[in-house]
Order: C-alpha cells, then structure tokens, then sequence
C-alpha cells in the first residue's frame, strides 16, 4: 500500500473545487434572484391574527425579518 500518485490527488482536487465552485454558483444564483424579488411569500395563505395590531388579520406573507409576521407565527 504505496502513497497515492501525485496525479490522482490533483484530479480529486481538481474535482472537488469544480464542484465547490458550481454549488456556489447557483446558490449566488439564487440569493441574487431572491433579493431582487420582492413579492411575499405565500401571502394569500398567511391569514392569521396579529396580536401586535390590535388582532387584525396578517397578510404579510412568510417574512421573517417582519416583527408582525414573528408575533403570528409564535401565538
């Protein structure tokens, strides 16, 4: 059982880092597509009462950086 060639090390390098670098291109991809979209999620199936507006109904969609969207989906 002898050290592995120098040859096979640098194509599973090789492999690895293409494969590194795909994975990362299509996750910037995504974010870059998800912040330019400013449509809420789901918003016509989040009807729910908020307790920080007096019990209205919230219809902000799935929003988690919205404290009202926080305060109906913990009651």
């Amino acid at each position: 059982m002898g050290r592995p060639s120098r040859g096979r090390f640098l194509v599973l390098l090789l492999v690895c880092v293409s494969l590194f670098a795909y994975v990362s291109g299509d996750e910037s991809i995504d974010l870059a597509a998800a912040e330019s979209n400013t449509n809420a999620l789901a918003a016509e199936r989040t009807r729910r009462k908020d307790p920080l507006d007096g019990f209205k109904y919230y219809t902000g969609g799935w929003n988690i950086s919205d404290r009202h969207y926080l305060a109906v989906s913990s009651s």
